[in-house]
């Protein structure tokens, strides 16, 4: 399962740090690879943002098949950031995602968590984050952050990735 940030501010600081523009080159990359192999791999997308921690972008019984699909996908999500409520909901959206995809029967598990990592604005610590995504070993689970690396994201991804070898940084310069 993906989980991708589509909160308010993703599509503040998108002119800053093309944030928002990287999670949706991401989504595409996804939905592109994983293309074809329906039939070995099944997946599912959703959003987390002030609004809800679980906002169904791509279903596991129905992905998209085609360019015209996948643009749904994502004009579904640039919107969703440009008009949802302010607030973050990354730590309610992975502990479903973990839960939901470690529930399923599967020969493998992986859960990958993209967010802005806007931490700090919300009250919350890299100690809880990395909590989250090291609470089990099944399913796999990874947290990707799109931000400018001298953001308070930057900030706090950087001590995130001391101490939980699961999350990276993308950043500009």
């Amino acid at each position: 399962r993906f989980v991708f940030d589509i909160s308010g501010s993703m599509y503040r600081f998108n002119g800053e740090d093309s944030r928002l523009d990287r999670t949706l080159e991401a989504a595409t990359m996804f939905m592109e690879a994983l293309q074809g192999f329906e039939h070995k791999i099944v997946y599912s997308m959703v959003g987390h943002s002030g609004d809800s921690p679980e906002i169904e972008l791509v279903d596991y019984a129905r992905p998209p098949t085609n360019k015209k699909e996948r643009f749904k996908v994502l004009q579904t999500m640039f919107a969703h950031a440009q008009y949802c409520s302010s607030g973050d909901e990354t730590l309610a959206g992975a502990r479903a995602a973990i839960d939901e995809v470690g529930a399923a029967e599967a020969d493998e598990h992986l859960a990958i968590v993209v967010s802005d990592a806007n931490l700090r604005r919300y009250g919350i610590k890299v100690d809880d984050v990395n909590q989250v995504l090291t609470v089990s070993i099944h399913p796999l689970t990874h947290g990707l952050s799109f931000a400018h690396s001298l953001s308070g994201a930057g900030r706090a991804h950087a001590g995130a990735r001391r101490e939980c070898g699961r999350r990276q940084l993308a950043s500009c310069p």
